[in-house]
């Protein structure tokens, strides 16, 4: 359970790389800087963004077209 649990954070933090790449050049509004998790354990993304000390604000969305599920991106 731990392995299968570290290697879906080192997902995320390979996706997080990804998506910093892709919006480099995008205006700063709308660079997305932190991957929280899954949606559907975090009760409140757009909180739990704010208390992290982010300047914008948190939002759930699709990583990919292919995804079924929802990631917390927190924005700067």
């Amino acid at each position: 359970m731990a392995s299968s649990f570290k290697c879906f954070f080192l997902m995320f933090f390979c996706l997080f790389a990804l998506l910093n790449s892709v919006l480099e050049g995008e205006s700063s509004s709308r660079r997305i800087i932190g991957v929280v998790g899954p949606c559907a354990q975090i009760k409140d993304c757009n909180k739990r963004c704010i208390e992290s000390q982010f300047t914008m604000r948190g939002l759930c969305m699709k990583l990919s077209l292919e995804s079924t599920k929802l990631t917390c991106l927190c924005k700067a």
